[in-house]
């Protein structure tokens, strides 16, 4: 207790994935030496409060990230998990952020939005169609009611998708957000100074 009596502390308590701790973040905490991040433990949750926290430590700092739970989100080879894999391998070597990798994660981002959006509409046909069929076995005008505003609901969701998975819009917007995430990538990645894998943790040092 010696080190709390001689040191003037602040505790504050904050769920770090809240628009208040963003906020408190950006306009009160300042820069730090040290960040010890062993909260959930979410890849999702690690990638989000590292992008919001490492460009606040001092040179030279550190942050670490303790217990590495969920291996595979972690080290998302898509990046659409966390960003950690091309953070790291940008900060080995910058010409990483032009290689084939990201543009084979850029297509596998569109990939799997395409399947989504297949899968979605099959769901939504195959519920849709079911609802339609129920009417006949409803005999309640409140039951009746409610189905045909659930078909209502299903009509409208379904004649605004393709059967075809997504469209120009949907695959601009998937782009437009894989950029963004590059973009965040490549400024972190400019001053991070060396990272450290351990066993089950990952240390971050700051230029």
């Amino acid at each position: 207790m010696g080190a709390f009596s001689r040191n003037h502390l602040s505790v504050h308590q904050f769920d770090t994935s809240s628009d208040e701790f963003s906020s408190w973040t950006r306009e009160t905490l300042g820069y730090v030496d040290i960040v010890l991040d062993d909260g959930n433990h979410a890849a999702t949750s690690q990638w989000q409060l590292f992008t919001l926290v490492f460009p606040l430590v001092s040179p030279g700092g550190l942050y670490i990230i303790e217990d590495i739970a969920y291996p595979a989100d972690f080290f998302c080879q898509s990046f659409q998990s966390t960003g950690f894999v091309p953070l790291i391998a940008a900060v080995a070597n910058r010409a990483y952020l032009q290689s084939s990798a990201v543009k084979h994660a850029s297509n596998t981002w569109l990939e799997q939005a395409n399947r989504k959006a297949k899968e979605r509409y099959r769901v939504l046909e195959s519920s849709l169609k079911g609802a339609r069929h129920g009417l006949d076995q409803v005999e309640t005008k409140e039951s009746i009611a409610k189905l045909e505003e659930a078909i209502r609901r299903k009509e409208k969701e379904i004649s605004s998708m393709s059967p075809d998975g997504i469209g120009s819009r949907e695959k601009y917007q998937i782009l437009a957000a894989f950029a963004e995430r590059m973009q965040i990538i490549e400024k972190l990645s400019a001053s991070v100074e060396s990272v450290e894998v351990r066993e089950e943790n990952i240390v971050f040092r700051r230029k």
